[in-house]
This record gives structure tokens, sequence and C-alpha cells, in this order.
């Protein structure tokens, strides 16, 4: 499921990077700040697996 979001968001960021959505029901934030946000979260939720699976 998280493939299919990030999918979406990077569809979005690639055909209009700069277009604002609204985030946390108040907050602007670009596709590209959006997109960004999600790669950092998914980049951090891998490290944690494997350091998880090294424990």
């Amino acid at each position: 499921m998280m493939k299919d979001i990030q999918s979406i968001l990077e569809n979005a960021y690639k055909a209009e990077p700069d277009k604002e959505a609204i985030f946390d029901g108040y907050r602007r934030i670009t596709y590209r700040e959006l997109y960004s946000d999600v790669e950092n979260l998914s980049s951090a939720l891998a490290h944690l697996i494997l350091q998880k699976e090294i424990e």
C-alpha cells in the first residue's frame, strides 16, 4: 500500500511539483515538499525495519 501512495505522489510531483495541497487539514504544502517528506519517511521506516532484523 505504501508503494501505491508513493506512486500517486510521485506522479503528482512530476506533473505539477509546485501545486499546493492541504496537509493536516490546514497547512499548505507543495507536491514537491510532500513527495520529499514521504521519501524521507519511507527511507526511515526501511532503516528501522533493517535495524530490527539485525537485532
